[in-house]
């Protein structure tokens, strides 16, 4: 479903619904039911506080909360898909996960106070480069079919690991 220009009082997403929004759209409250359920912000999102449970919220535009405050609860997932998180408040409550989607250049977040309870995650397994882009990218190269001929791993923090023929990536980015 994809809606634009809207207000809700209240955001119903159940049985493995999803819904897109593109343009503008205001929210009171989200509510998450069953599995794998998603809301995605292509536009603007203003919400007073965003408590992401049982549904994956997708921010890929602008998030206005009123009062700075993301709770990601039990079965909720919040993927960052571009731009940063500044917020008052950060809270992940056991069986939450914060993660970002592939091949973005980091996960920024700002914030007066984060919780991270037992069992919530910040999750950026899988989610770096692929292998052969972005900064510390590993050097590739094939026989000119699928015989790829030892790369290079990429780097992060430190140079990547040399593969049988080609290096690794250099070092970027701070941890």
């Amino acid at each position: 479903n994809f809606i634009s220009n809207v207000t809700f009082e209240y955001l119903f997403v159940n049985g493995g619904s999803s819904v897109i929004f593109n343009a503008t759209a205001t929210v009171t409250t989200i509510f998450g039911y069953g599995k794998n359920n998603s809301v995605k912000n292509n536009d603007r999102f203003n919400i007073p506080r965003l408590n992401v449970s049982n549904f994956t919220f997708y921010k890929n535009g602008i998030l206005n909360i009123s009062d700075n405050t993301i709770n990601i609860l039990d079965e909720g997932v919040l993927e960052i898909q571009s731009g940063a998180l500044n917020l008052s408040n950060l809270w992940i409550k056991s069986g939450g996960i914060l993660t970002h989607a592939a091949n973005l250049s980091g996960l920024n977040i700002t914030a007066y106070n984060i919780t991270i309870e037992y069992g919530g995650t910040i999750n950026l397994t899988s989610k770096g480069y692929a292998s052969t882009i972005g900064p510390g990218a590993g050097v590739s190269i094939t026989d000119g079919s699928t015989n790829d001929l030892g790369a290079g791993g990429g780097g992060y923090g430190g140079n990547g690991g040399n593969g049988n023929t080609m290096a690794g990536g250099t070092a970027y980015g701070s941890l």
